[in-house]
């Protein structure tokens, strides 16, 4: 194996990217068009980047080394004899498994994850993502084929993009503000994404960036580029293989358990490097027991954690609960309060100031924590953000009622109304699910398309936006996709649980999360979103899922001795995301604060007439929460529009 030109970053600010380009009509890449798309990721890259150029293709690498074997491997790389090179943001669970297989057990050396993965595409060719476990995003190209094949991982925890100019040109990298810098790149704005943006949800689709003919490659896929063109296809789907039947609860806590310390065990790869981020919740809860625990047995230390608190305990149950998480042994906790906004707010400022994308603005409550990680001298973050689909049990009264077992769709419907606090859900609840048990498909979709155009009339007034974009980023349009996309009422069980667990809303969630994480020099890793465990979470039978009305029935009970009964059993949901971003809007000196220059700037995009009742409080129709969209939408315009 060999590697190309490198040279050492000045700066330590982001973690691991990609980038590269390849020229279709045959001319040599200008050195300037990969040293510009690399400049963009250099901060994913604290610890090495590094260029390699061969005729009409490049490959760029920015390191963040966060396993042992990262710091000796050196990207992008080669291979001798086939001359396949390989990009990599990569973390893989089943290096053991791979080393076997590929014959590399005696390799009398460390042999990093991207060259294990180069080595399975030399075994297996393009089935090699079929053999992976774990985090990647990855670019091979083929010199023997003169082919360019690209992959992402099951889940999507890393990110890749791409764009193609048939015949001419090929540009990929983990955030299109890579791509982008390519002076051969479009900068056009996508204006159906910016529709979604004003809509408030960007589950639209896989594969939408804000930028013209730049798409994100959806999980589990694959993308093969030749000069007859280019192919784009899925290597992967969430199944139900076989339903688990075990003889007691017991025994599934005890698989279960089984099946979640091997997933945080593959996380805990880099030692005193890996810290956690503790809610007051169940999920992250879980995460922090398993993971002190595991590194207890193994004389590790104790385990780092980063929360966000609000002032005064007793006047919050989310704050109480993460008190009581980190008082457990084997835990060194750190808190973050919204005073510390104040305090570094030329950093935040900036951070903000400088989004990947608009969706990203209101989550300042995860900057701060993975700002304080970087601090405290993490380069890793384990979080529990896939939890709640994890267990997600599907369309499950509708599947009871099907089942002929109203009474016991009854006791859930109650149980779930007690959880949330709300009685009167009961009956909302069982009317909805009864509807979709016993309406038939062809009534439910004549419903839907009634109800589509006076949706989209509502919708798109509340949105704000100006009627002319509305129509060019074909606004009614979007808001089905949405719909289609986020929905999982009247699919079939396994289906609706497997939609579930591979949600729209669970993609959209981890790249966000990877985009923030990447501004403090941080790799973010959920064991939640281990294939091995949604693999396993299908195979349960749904009252393992959802009992009684408790959701994360299993994960509650496998939590006995280990997270205390006050948040295994907490009932409700809180979280103090929206208190940090008001926080920081309040004390932080940052762009439009004068609701009359937000406007002028947005003129365009939002209808100006209708903003500014909403914007300028005129009519008392004030909504302090659109402005802040707002401005975090034209700090991005201002930073990415050219």
């Amino acid at each position: 194996m060999r590697q190309i030109e490198g040279y050492r970053t000045e700066e330590a600010s982001h973690m691991s990217g990609i980038c590269g380009t390849a020229a279709l009509d045959g001319r040599p890449i200008e050195n300037g068009e990969i040293r510009r798309m690399v400049r963009a990721l250099e901060g994913r890259g604290p610890d090495a980047t590094n260029l390699w150029q061969n005729g009409s293709v490049a490959f760029g690498h920015t390191l963040l080394a966060t396993t042992p074997e990262a710091l000796g491997e050196r990207l992008p790389l080669t291979h001798n004899e086939t001359g396949c090179t390989i990009t990599a943001d990569v973390r893989l669970d089943n290096r053991d498994q791979l080393l076997d297989s590929l014959g590399l057990r005696l390799e009398h050396r460390a042999i990093g994850d991207a060259e294990l993965l180069l080595y399975s595409y030399l075994t297996w060719g393009q089935d090699c993502p079929n053999y992976l476990l774990g985090d990647f995003a990855f670019a091979i190209w083929d010199q023997r084929k003169e082919q360019l094949f690209c992959a992402r991982d099951h889940i999507g925890m890393r990110q890749l993009v791409y764009s193609h100019e048939p015949g001419r040109n090929f540009f990929f990298a983990t955030e299109p503000t890579a791509i982008i810098e390519n002076p051969r790149a479009c900068r056009l704005v996508n204006e159906e994404r910016l529709v979604d943006f004003f809509i408030g949800n960007g589950a639209v689709d896989l594969t939408s960036t804000f930028y013209h003919n730049v798409y994100r490659l959806p999980p589990a896929h694959s993308l093969v580029l030749t000069r007859a063109g280019l192919h784009v296809q899925r290597y992967w789907r969430l199944e139900r293989k076989f339903e688990l039947f075990l003889e007691s609860d017991e025994a599934y806590v005890e698989k279960f358990l089984e099946v979640f310390e091997e997933a945080i065990s593959c996380r805990l790869r880099g030692g005193p490097l890996v810290g956690a981020m503790l809610s007051g919740g169940i999920d992250s809860g879980a995460v922090v027991a398993v993971a002190s625990r595991i590194r207890g047995k193994n004389g590790d230390g104790p385990l780092q954690t980063f929360s966000a608190v609000g002032d005064n305990p007793g006047e919050c149950n989310e704050t109480s609960n993460i008190m009581l998480s980190s008082q457990r042994k084997g835990v060194r906790s750190h808190f973050i309060h919204k005073s510390d906004l104040c305090q570094k707010r030329g950093r935040f400022v900036k951070r903000a100031e400088s989004l990947s994308e608009p969706f990203d603005g209101s989550m300042t409550l995860l900057r701060a924590v993975y700002q304080k990680a970087n601090d405290a001298g993490m380069k890793v973050v384990l979080d529990g953000a896939a939890g709640d689909l994890a267990f997600d049990p599907g369309n499950y009264l509708t599947d009871l009622i099907k089942k002929g077992k109203g009474s016991l769709a009854f006791r859930e419907a109650v149980g779930q109304a007690k959880f949330w606090g709300a009685s009167s859900l009961t009956t909302k609840l069982m009317a909805r699910s009864l509807w979709h048990a016993s309406m038939p498909a062809s009534l439910k979709k004549a419903r839907k398309r009634l109800l589509a155009k006076s949706r989209a009339q509502k919708s798109r007034n509340k949105s704000l936006i100006d009627p002319n974009l509305a129509r060019r980023g074909n606004f009614e349009l979007r808001l089905e996709l949405l719909q289609d996309n986020i929905e999982i009422e009247g699919l079939l069980e396994f289906a609706a649980r497997a939609k579930a667990l591979t949600h729209p809303h669970l993609v959209l969630g981890r790249e966000c999360y990877d985009r923030l994480a990447a501004g403090s020099a941080i790799e973010p890793r959920d064991p939640y979103a281990d294939r091995r465990l949604l693999e396993f979470c299908m195979s349960l039978p749904a009252d393992q899922l959802e009992r009684d009305g408790w959701p994360k029935f299993l994960l509650r009970r496998a939590m006995k001795g280990l997270v205390s009964q006050d948040v295994a059993w907490g009932r409700g949901k809180a979280h103090l995301g929206w208190e940090f971003t008001e926080e920081f809007m309040s004390v932080c000196d940052f762009p439009y604060e004068d609701p009359r220059e937000l406007i002028a700037r947005l003129e365009g995009y939002i209808d100006v007439e209708h903003a500014k009742e909403c914007l300028m409080g005129s009519g008392g129709a004030f909504n302090l929460e659109k402005q802040i969209y707002f401005r975090y939408l034209a700090a991005w315009l201002d930073t990415y529009k050219h």
